[in-house]
Formats: C-alpha cells, structure tokens, sequence
C-alpha cells in the first residue's frame, strides 16, 4: 500500500508525493549538501531537519520546500536536488540491504514498505519536479486531476 505525503511550496503551488520515494530523495539530498558543506547556511538548518524528518516519520510528514530564499540560496538547493537527481539515475536501484546500510536518517533508514528494491529513476523524476517546483515551471496538473503525483510509477494526477 502506498503513502502518499504533501510537497508544498505554497499554498498555490504543491504536489503529492509516494513517501518511500520522498525519504529516499531526502538521504540522497542530505549527502549531496553534506559534500557542499551548506552548513553554514542559514536557510538550510530547516531544511535538513525537514528532509530528516521525512524519513524518520515517513508516511505522516512530507516536505515544505523553503519559498522565501534569495536568489543565491535559491539556486544552492536547486543545485542540490538537480545533483541527487543525477546521483539517483546513476544509480539504477536501492535495495533494503542497501536503504538499511546508506539511507538512514538518526537511525532510521528508509523503509520500503515490502519492495526488494526501489526504482530510483522514479525517485530522481521526483526529484525533478521538486526542482520544477521551485522554479516556477511544475505544469498545472491534468484535466480532472487537482494535483500531481510522483515518485511510484509516470507522474500522475491525482
């Protein structure tokens, strides 16, 4: 059974999510901003707790992406989901060994809900649509629809 949680930029501007797929994205942004030393970064403090905390209450948290970044800031965190989007599609799969050895969060590793293995090209299409949130440029979701989904399976309306 799938976990559907909340992307949101903003009230106007949001989509659903497949929560294993989110926690996953969450472990791959921490580690890409770890490499990019953003710990100085005001702005990302929240930010790393809220991704934490996507996968240590997966399922009940989603994400609230931070709407109110300069331009710099801004494109720091596109950078680091355009990066774990990368890093995700060279990936090709996470297994649970692999969720319980290096998708953990305070630990907690990522629980897949049964699967052996995840998909991560659906986690790093995802990905993208959080970088297209933030930029402005996520399409209105489809006739019928009130809002996109991602991350198990094509995207969808919902």
């Amino acid at each position: 059974m799938s976990k559907t949680v909340a992307v949101i930029l903003d009230d106007d501007h949001w989509f659903w999510a497949y929560d294993v797929s989110l926690a996953i994205l969450a472990v791959e942004v921490l580690h890409v901003a770890e490499a990019a030393e953003l710990a100085s970064e005001p702005w990302w403090d929240g930010l790393r707790r809220d991704l934490s905390m996507a996968v240590i209450a997966q399922g009940s948290l989603g994400l609230e992406v931070p709407a109110d970044l300069t331009g710099r800031q801004r494109k720091q965190l596109l950078e680091l989901f355009a990066r774990a989007a990368q890093r995700l599609r060279a990936r090709r799969h996470i297994t649970v060994a692999e969720a319980a050895e290096h998708y953990v969060v305070e630990q907690q590793a990522v629980f897949l809900r049964g699967a052996s293995s995840v998909d991560t090209s659906l986690v790093a299409d995802l990905a993208v649509a959080v970088f297209n949130l933030i930029r402005g440029d996520l399409p209105p979701p489809p006739p019928g629809t009130t809002a996109w989904f991602y991350g198990d399976g094509p995207p969808r309306g919902m």
